[in-house]
């Protein structure tokens, strides 16, 4: 039991490898406007994530409804789990500009590309679709297979594992702090759903804050063009922020928001400790009423 988490992996890499060596094979024979639409991308994602999980339980003659944690969150831990993912923010953000050094970042790349699309859509597409699918693999399934670990390890082997499926070294390092806060997410609550809830507000922030800025600056020149202030048009179309100036100010948000996470995350732990402990007291006076009866 406490191997089948890996060898999942191992199945779910070969069969993305396999999957994607096929697709690239097939691409050619696709619809242009269909490849390059969120509907693929949703496509792409059930069936590179999501079916393979399947197939897996399957085989193994399980349901995924046994190894997926699903208690109510309760709106105390929904405002937690909101306000602890939006104070991360700006730490996976200094570490995705950070990794930018390493390698383009394909996500701002995907993004743009599918910038001309609904907002709806593409918050189907990059925040609703990857939430679900993803966490229900990887905070799902894998963190439900490693029982007898501790669970720091067990937190530690979810972000690695769940930053090397994005088999992008730009996207390793965030996605691996990502999924180490949301396994604990998880594992607290004793709840999925707690996974999905952060999963799908990081995505859908970084959506609408891309979203907010493409629209800002053309914005900002039409007002200037139609004001007559060519000095400050030509200001904003001539300014050019640098990598290490955008490094810089974003690492200052996040050394000004880390500390108030933390704060939080500890008072969310405590929170759910004492929810677990009042639940094994109450379990156990009922139990003891029925001896008595």
């Amino acid at each position: 039991m406490k191997s089948s988490g890996t060898f999942f992996f191992i199945f779910l890499v070969a069969y993305q490898l396999i999957f994607y060596y096929t697709l690239a094979r097939l691409r050619p024979w696709l619809g242009g406007a269909f490849a390059q639409s969120p509907w693929f991308l949703i496509v792409l994602q059930i069936i590179a994530l999501l079916l393979p999980l399947f197939i897996w339980l399957a085989i193994k003659k399980e349901r995924l409804r046994d190894h997926i944690p699903n208690n109510r969150l309760g709106f105390r831990n929904v405002v937690y789990i909101l306000v602890i993912s939006f104070l991360m923010l700006p730490v996976m953000s200094l570490i995705s500009a950070l990794s930018t050094f390493l390698a383009p970042n394909a996500a701002a790349d995907a993004l743009g590309q599918l910038q001309p699309h609904s907002l709806w859509l593409l918050l189907l597409a990059m925040a609703v679709t990857p939430a679900v699918a993803e966490e229900l693999v990887f905070r799902g399934y894998i963190q439900s297979q490693y029982p007898g670990w501790a669970f720091w390890k067990v937190a530690l082997l979810n972000g690695f594992l769940f930053g090397f499926i994005h088999l992008n070294i730009q996207q390793f390092f965030y996605a691996f702090a990502m999924g180490v806060v949301m396994a604990y997410f998880v594992y607290h609550t004793r709840s999925i759903r707690a996974g999905i809830l952060s999963h799908f507000f990081v995505n859908a922030f970084n959506i609408a804050l891309f979203r907010f800025a493409a629209w800002l600056v053309p914005e900002m020149e039409r007002l200037l063009y139609e004001a007559g202030d060519a000095e400050a048009l030509t200001a904003i179309q001539a300014t050019e922020v640098s990598e290490w100036a955008a490094v810089i100010f974003v690492g200052v948000i996040a050394v000004v928001f880390l500390p108030f996470a933390v704060i939080l995350f500890r008072m969310f732990i405590r929170y759910n400790k004492t929810i677990e402990r009042e639940a094994r007291i109450l379990d156990m006076h009922i139990v003891k009423e029925g001896d008595v009866s």
